[in-house]
C-alpha cells in the first residue's frame, strides 16, 4: 500500500538549531521543494515480501521475530535490486525503470539523468521521506517532542526487546506511515554531498541523481537497537552502498505523473 503525496510541495528540511540531540554536521536546515507528486508505501518492506523475490537471502534471523518484520541486513544495491524487480512484477515499462536490470546493478552504475522523472519503483529521496515522516510537523516527531510518548509510535532499544517488531503495529503519523521512525534505519536514493545542502537558498530535490555523485547513500529514521534520540524526522546514518547493516531496511517510492490539463490531447 503506498500513500500518495500530491506535489510540488515545499518545507524545511532538517532540524533547527535547537533541536534537542540535534546533529550539527548533518541536519543542516534547507528550505527543500520537491517539485513532483510521489507516492511512499505505508510500510517497510518486510522479510516475506523480500524473498519473494530473492528467497535465499540472509537476514539477521536472531533479531527477527516473524516474516512481517521489514527486510534487514542489506544494502543500497540489493534494495535497489528489489525495486527493479517490483517494477517489473508490474509490468512498468522499460523507459520508465529507474534502475538498470538487476545483474547490472552493481558498485560504479550510473542512474538515468530523468531518474525522479520516471514511474518505476525505487528508494525515496532524502527530501520525499523527510516530508512524507513529518507529514505536515514542525517538531522533532511527527507526534510532536515528547521522548515519553515515543513507544507508542516507534521500535527502539526502549521497547524493541533488541529484536526487529512486524511492521504496522505502531500508531501511524497522519499521512498513514507506520515506522518511519524506529524499526530499521530506512534507506534513501540521495547521495551524501553537504556541498549541495549548505548552499543558500531553497534546495530543490532532483540534483545530482544522473549517475552518481558517490557511493554514499543516506537512511533516516533511527532504528531498533538505538537509543530514542536517533528516532527523529531529521536524523541520519551514512552508508555505502555496498554496506549491510543488521538495523538496515527500507521502503520503497515512486514517481506519480500529474493528469493531463482538462481538453489537452492523451
Amino acid at each position: 500500500t503506498l500513500a500518495i503525496i500530491p506535489g510540488p510541495v515545499e518545507f524545511d528540511l532538517g532540524s533547527p538549531g535547537q533541536e534537542l540531540y540535534r546533529d550539527h554536521s548533518k541536519e543542516v536546515s534547507r528550505h527543500c521543494r520537491i517539485p513532483r507528486s510521489f507516492a511512499i508505501a505505508t510500510c517497510e518492506v518486510t522479510v516475506a515480501q523480500y524473498q519473494r523475490f530473492d528467497p535465499r537471502f540472509s537476514f539477521a534471523s536472531d533479531y527477527t521475530t516473524s516474516d512481517q518484520c521489514p527486510i534487514n541486513t542489506l544494502s543500497w544495491l540489493q534494495a535497489a535490486k528489489y525495486c527493479r524487480w517490483l517494477s517489473e512484477q508490474n509490468n512498468v515499462h522499460h523507459d520508465q525503470m529507474c534502475y538498470p536490470p538487476v545483474e547490472e546493478i552493481v558498485p560504479g552504475m550510473t542512474l538515468p539523468a530523468n531518474f525522479l522523472e520516471r514511474t518505476g519503483f525505487r528508494l525515496p529521496t532524502e527530501a520525499e521521506w523527510e516530508y512524507a515522516c513529518r507529514a505536515g510537523a514542525r517538531t522533532s516527531r511527527y507526534y510532536g517532542n515528547s521522548v515519553a510518548l515515543l513507544s507508542r509510535y516507534a521500535w527502539t532499544a526502549d521497547n524493541s526487546k533488541y529484536t526487529l517488531q512486524p511492521v504496522g503495529q505502531l500508531t501511524p503519523n497522519l499521512f498513514g506511515l507506520f515506522d518511519t521512525l524506529g524499526n530499521v534505519w530506512e534507506i534513501t536514493d540521495t547521495p551524501s554531498a553537504p556541498e549541495l545542502t549548505r548552499k543558500q537558498g531553497t534546495f530543490v530535490d532532483g540534483g545530482g541523481f544522473g549517475g552518481m555523485i558517490n557511493e554514499v547513500r543516506i537512511a533516516r529514521g533511527g532504528a531498533f537497537l538505538y537509543a530514542p534520540f536517533a528516532a527523529r524526522c531529521a536524523s541520519q546514518e551514512l552508508g555505502k552502498i555496498i554496506e549491510n547493516y543488521i538495523y538496515n531496511g527500507f521502503r520503497v517510492a515512486r514517481t506519480i505523473k500529474s493528469d493531463p490539463p482538462v481538453g489537452s490531447a492523451q
